[in-house]
């Protein structure tokens, strides 16, 4: 057992017992629990100097020390201090202070709103001690400023990091272009654009890789193109329609990426697919029609109460979008007949 929570314990002893007369000891009592509380109020007065510029970690850290704050401070403020407060007062034993209870319920906080970012702290730690490259540092500290809004010092370390990553950045992307290096560059311009940076990057090099990274981009997607055209003239050759109709729309989703105008040669390799998709889509459309005509003949032919106008005027629309059957005909003409015999 610790010795604060031993000499609470006797306290509240002396404080339950039959016999509450005067010692020696009850004085030794008195002076010990008075500095137990002197320092827990200097140890608060500290942590709270931390949690007021923000060093919330620090203060953490102080209070964990042996003994832990929070654990002397559950142990000194029991129940029956009051009564013991009347028992020095009786005797003229050594008042205790007040404990700064408002600076421990600030620091009880500051744990819980350290304990979520307690993988990023200790990432944030690992990497400063590996002096890892600013990049990485930076994406940590950043995602702590976004965790830890209320603490200053987070976009405070982020915009000094940002000043020391912008001056890296043109020697980094001239690397990058020099060497052609495809994956350096993309991860160059991803890091950039995806950031509101307190320092505009220099915007002569940004121009630069966003020109080599476009050709590249172009090459790639032409490179798909090619690739997929072959796709393309198989299915053509199968006459599957299904298959060309959802390459055609990979076709044009990746003619729209790459700002390729359909006037580009490369178009060429799939206009004679793109044509027999057209001509194949418009019959099955004429073919729909022609069906939902008929249908809707038949239906007005099924009708009691249909004129010889209505049934006139639906097989003319049906007649606009291809022959009629003779059994349809002949059907037509066999109703029109009761019609005009009733």
């Amino acid at each position: 057992m610790s010795t604060h929570q031993q000499l609470v314990d006797e306290i509240r002893g002396f404080l339950y017992s039959t016999d509450q007369t005067y010692n020696d000891r009850l004085r030794e009592l008195a002076d010990g629990y008075v500095r137990l509380c002197q320092e827990a109020n200097n140890r608060l007065r500290r942590c709270e100097e931390f949690l007021q510029k923000g060093l919330r970690s620090e203060a953490i850290h102080f209070a964990q020390a042996d003994p832990p704050l929070l654990d002397v401070l559950a142990a000194i403020d029991f129940p029956e201090r009051p009564q013991w407060e009347e028992m020095a007062l009786m005797y003229n034993l050594p008042m205790p202070p007040e404990l700064y209870l408002p600076s421990a319920e600030a620091l009880n906080r500051a744990y819980a709103e350290e304990q979520p970012l307690e993988h990023l702290l200790k990432q944030h730690r690992r990497l400063a001690l590996a002096r890892a490259p600013l990049a990485e540092r930076l994406s940590v500290l950043r995602q702590l400023a976004s965790l830890d809004p209320m603490n200053p010092v987070w976009n405070d370390d982020v915009a000094e990091f940002e000043r020391h990553r912008v001056k890296q950045f043109a020697s980094d992307i001239q690397n990058a272009l020099k060497n052609r290096d495809v994956q350096a560059c993309m991860a160059l311009w991803n890091e950039i654009s995806t950031q509101n940076w307190s320092v505009p990057p220099p915007q002569d090099l940004m121009q630069q890789l966003s020109q080599f990274l476009s050709k590249v981009n172009q090459k790639q997607i032409r490179e798909r193109l090619g690739k997929l055209a072959e796709d393309i003239h198989d299915c053509y050759a199968n006459q599957d329609e299904n298959a060309v109709a959802r390459l055609l729309q990979e076709w044009n989703q990746l003619l729209f990426e790459g700002g390729i105008s359909p006037a580009d040669p490369i178009t060429r390799r799939v206009q004679a697919a793109s044509q027999w998709l057209a001509r194949v889509q418009k019959k099955n459309a004429e073919r729909q029609a022609y069906e939902e005509a008929l249908r809707a003949l038949k239906r007005v032919l099924a009708m009691p109460d249909a004129g010889i106008e209505d049934i006139i005027d639906a097989r003319d629309k049906l007649e606009m979008l291809g022959a009629i059957d003779a059994l349809v005909e002949r059907e037509i003409e066999d109703r029109i007949a009761q019609i005009q015999a009733n």
